[in-house]
């Protein structure tokens, strides 16, 4: 029997992997070293990451809680304590933030899913995907020491995902937890499939490049520009609209632009 070069190359790339690869860890997330122009702001939060699989959330999402990150965590290069969420589901929940100062809040959030309702036709109208766009999930409200409040609605494919998003619905204000990194060729560098995971074959090794946006449990990442920046921020208000929500982490600092937002990459002069 003859076998291809790469067929070789990926057969013992992956028998590699297998055998020395490190079972993933659920817990932390380190997405790049942590920037030192933020800081997570303390949650007390109304439930711990291993209550929510009695907290009456969707079968696949209650499944998926053993993979939920927790603990100190970085994602994007921003650094996160995910110890105690907020559970949005009913009433509002007020996070008291003594002493907050800051020009971004960076919110690490994710919903769970609903299914789509169909009318006395069968038909789905709107049909807004199963990522339910646009749907008003919750308004986050930035509660100052003065008495006055900034107010933001929190839609669904804008500023929050669904913890399993369906291929192509992301988020348009939001980021997934971990970013998008590039792929060694297979035939330049076979160990590559140690590095990446087992089971990544030629084919998504062909593309060059790895989204990172897919996974049993996505948080999303957005950020909030403070308008007033000098004000202190006295307390996070959550209020539920539609759905469930988790806060599982925010995160304080200053940036001269959107954190999230890649730049240009320079042209070097030769």
């Amino acid at each position: 029997m003859t076998v291809s070069r790469r067929e070789f190359l990926e057969s013992s790339a992956a028998v590699s992997a297998a055998a020395t690869a490190p079972e993933p860890s659920p817990d932390g997330v380190r997405d790049g070293p942590a920037s030192p122009h933020f800081s997570p702001v303390p949650l007390r939060g109304n439930i711990t990451v291993e209550g929510l699989a009695a907290a009456g959330l969707s079968e696949a999402m209650t499944k998926a809680v053993p993979r939920a990150p927790r603990g100190a965590c970085i994602s994007w290069g921003i650094p996160f304590q995910i110890d105690r969420l907020v559970l949005l589901k009913d009433g509002p929940v007020t996070e008291k933030t003594p002493g907050l100062r800051a020009g971004w809040l960076v919110f690490l959030h994710t919903t769970d899913s609903r299914p789509l309702e169909r009318d006395e036709q069968g038909f789905i109208r709107p049909m807004r995907g199963e990522g339910r766009l646009a749907e008003h999930v919750a308004d986050y409200v930035i509660v100052y020491s003065d008495g006055t409040q900034a107010r933001q609605a929190v839609h669904r494919r804008h500023q929050v995902g669904m913890f399993r998003p369906r291929w192509g619905e992301n988020c348009f204000q939001a980021v997934a937890h971990t970013k998008p990194h590039p792929l060694r060729p297979l035939h330049e560098q076979p160990s590559m499939l140690v590095d990446a995971g087992a089971g990544l074959g030629w084919g998504t090794a062909e593309t060059r490049a790895r989204s990172a946006d897919r996974g049993p449990w996505v948080n999303w990442l957005w950020a909030w520009k403070n308008p007033h920046p000098q004000k202190e921020i006295a307390a996070l208000r959550f209020e539920a609209k539609s759905g469930v929500a988790i806060i599982s982490g925010v995160s304080a600092g200053t940036a001269s632009a959107e954190p999230l937002r890649w730049r240009c990459q320079p042209r070097r002069r030769r």
